[in-house]
């Protein structure tokens, strides 16, 4: 049962860090696209890691792609922040 755990566990802290790190974006239209994208691929996918075994290739795969794309949207972030343009209204 620890294993469930701690599958459910990596993959909740790993939702958790993409999300923050969509946070950071200074455009609202990229910070609100990225969350969406976010919880649309990785709500269902994440999910299934409580009910499984995460030593499986499946669950692996998964952790992996979402490691992945954590490192690409850090990227973006920062990228983002260098060529910041002027706030929109909804901002202020």
């Amino acid at each position: 049962m620890a294993v469930h755990k701690k599958g459910f566990a990596t993959g909740r802290k790993l939702f958790e860090t993409l999300l923050r790190e969509a946070a950071k974006f200074s455009s609202y239209n990229f910070k609100e696209h990225a969350k969406r994208r976010i919880a649309a691929k990785y709500t269902d996918t994440l999910k299934p890691l409580h009910t499984t075994n995460s030593e499986k290739p499946e669950a692996q795969a998964i952790i992996e792609a979402a490691k992945e794309d954590l490192k690409v949207l850090e990227r973006m972030t920062v990228i983002t922040r260098y060529y910041a343009a002027n706030r929109l209204v909804v901002e202020k």
